[in-house]
């Protein structure tokens, strides 16, 4: 049988994801319910033994591939120069980092 969790972790959850402001009964009542369920299957998965299994095993470490050596072209090179003119152009900057107005209060 799966957990319920209590309304209000489910309330706080919502708030937090920014899923409902103010969540109605029925959203309560599902997702604790659903909520509950994978918690549920959280503790399910923490009751495997891995003893001796490395966090790594089955990532493939002999598949490391070989780069390139990269080659300026004459593209990427008036990019550049675009670039850095418009950055000196910028009236508030720090360094490379153009400085905007904030959004917010």
């Amino acid at each position: 049988m799966s957990k319920v969790l209590d309304q209000e972790i489910v309330k706080k959850t919502a708030y937090n994801a920014r899923l409902d402001d103010n969540p109605s009964d029925e959203f309560l009542e599902k997702y604790s319910k659903e909520l509950g369920s994978i918690i549920d299957y959280i503790d399910e998965l923490n009751e495997v033994n891995t003893t001796g299994i490395s966090p790594l095993d089955g990532v493939r470490t002999n598949a490391i591939q070989e780069l390139r050596e990269d080659e300026t072209t004459e593209n990427e090179t008036n990019y550049q120069r675009i670039r850095l003119n418009i950055i000196e152009q910028f009236p508030n900057r720090k360094g490379n980092l153009l400085e905007l107005p904030g959004i917010f209060d």
